[in-house]
This record gives structure tokens, sequence and C-alpha cells, in this order.
């Protein structure tokens, strides 16, 4: 088994000298991929020894979809260099995606391509049902978190079924409080705020404020309840501080990165 953080393991999918010279890869989703082995590691033995697997499969199918959404919708239009851009995004999306079948298939693990597939088919439905809430902006900063926090953390609940006794009571709990703090913690960081697809246009434009600050404390504060939420229950399951340090989320101006 192969004991690289599964970032490092998924670069060997992800990482292209075309794909690195015409557009960007989008965020790896990491905590939510550290979240998923902690909790796999803690299965049946017969769950256990796939952690790896498992986890290399659902971080490539989330970077896959997250690829696409970098796609805009400039189509075949503008300079030479964006059209090769978009045209990689929905390649590599494609590509990354169909990784996952593939290693999946070779290990005989069928049944988890079903259940991965169906999250697929889930996540375009949601995020189609909130594009349409967006374009008719009947949409709450609120409803705009929980329907994103809902969209990142489905494909991540498909493996429940895997999962033992408290260990899988406790996974949706703590895969909602971890995906939030994600959220959040992009936010907080986030430099345009002009586009829908931010929380912080939604909430600006619900107060008809301009104050961004006030607007980033008020999700610092969100963000610090959600940790210490999330650190709590981790605490009850079993102290781990591993886990603790691999579920930083480093937010500029924040102590909360420093906790542990």
């Amino acid at each position: 088994m192969d004991h690289r953080p599964i970032s490092e393991i998924a670069k060997r999918y992800t990482h292209y000298d075309m794909i690195d010279q015409y557009t960007d890869l989008p965020a790896f989703p990491e905590q939510r991929v550290n979240l998923l082995c902690y909790f796999l590691n803690r299965s049946h033995p017969s769950i256990s020894r796939h952690t790896e697997l498992y986890s290399l499969a659902a971080s490539l199918v989330q970077v896959g979809m997250d690829m696409h959404d970098l796609v805009d919708g400039g189509g075949g239009s503008g300079p030479s260099r964006e059209v090769r851009s978009r045209q990689l995004r929905v390649l590599a999306g494609d590509y990354f995606s169909s990784r996952f079948y593939q290693l999946l298939s070779q290990a005989g693990q069928i049944d988890l391509v079903r259940r991965l597939s169906e999250a697929i088919c889930d996540v375009n439905r949601m995020k189609l049902n909130l594009y349409e809430r967006m374009i008719q902006t009947r949409l709450s900063a609120e409803e705009y978190l929980q329907a994103t926090v809902e969209i990142r953390s489905r494909l991540f609940l498909a493996f429940s079924a895997l999962m033992d006794g408290q260990y899988r009571s406790s996974w949706p709990e703590l895969l909602r409080h971890i995906t939030t703090c994600e959220v959040l913690s992009e936010e907080m960081n986030r430099e345009d705020i002009s586009t829908p697809h931010s929380l912080l246009y939604w909430h600006l434009r619900e107060s008809g404020g301009t104050a961004v600050s006030a607007a980033r404390q008020f999700m610092g504060t969100m963000l610090d309840q959600h940790w210490k939420h999330a650190m709590q229950r981790i605490k009850q399951l079993e102290p781990d501080k591993w886990l603790q340090d691999a579920l930083h989320f480093r937010v500029p101006g924040m102590k909360l990165a420093e906790r542990t």
C-alpha cells in the first residue's frame, strides 16, 4: 500500500503538461478525502484494505466534476488560447471521471461503480436545480450555502453503506460540518465576489450592503462554529490528532487553522 497522501497519488492521473500549460486544475478536495480515509480505515477489514483505492476513485470523480464546473459559456469564441483552455477542461473532466471507472472495474468493485454513478447523476440534478434558482434569483445566502454543501457532499455519502456502527451514523454529520468549513474557507479567501457562484454574492445581495469585511467576519464565525462541532464529534469517536491536523483550514487572519 502506498502511504503517500491521496492528493499526491492522484497527481499521477491529473497532472499533464498540456493541462498545466493551458488551464488550471480545481482545488483538490483534500479535507473530504482525508475524512473519508479516516472512516474507511475504521471499517471492516474487507473495506479498510481498499481505503486507498476508494479514496482515489472518489477524488478523481470529484476533480472531474469540478473541472467541468470551470468551463465557461464562451463556446468556440475568443482567443485561441481561451478556446483551447475550455476544450481541455471538458476533455480533462471527462478523462478524470473515466479513470474512476477503470480503477474500480479492474479491481472488481462493480457495486461501488454503480453507487458513484448514481451519486454523479444526483449531483448533476442538484446543480441544475441550483442554477435554475440562481437565474430566478429566488435564493437566500443560507439556501445557497446549504445547496452547495449538499452538492459537494453527495459523492462522498455514497460510501456510507460501507462503514460500520457508530462511524456510519456519524459520517453524514461530520461530512456536512467539514464540507461547510471548506465552502466558508474558500469564500473568505475569495477575491471575485461579482459572480452568483459565490456565497458572498448572495450574502451581500440579501443584506443589501457592500460591507465585504463584515460579511467575511460573519462567515468566519460560522466557520468557527462548524469546526468546533466537527472536532467535538471526532473526539467523541476517537481522539486522533492526525485527523485534526489533516483537516486544517487555512484562512488568513484566522486563528482557526492553528487549533488542534
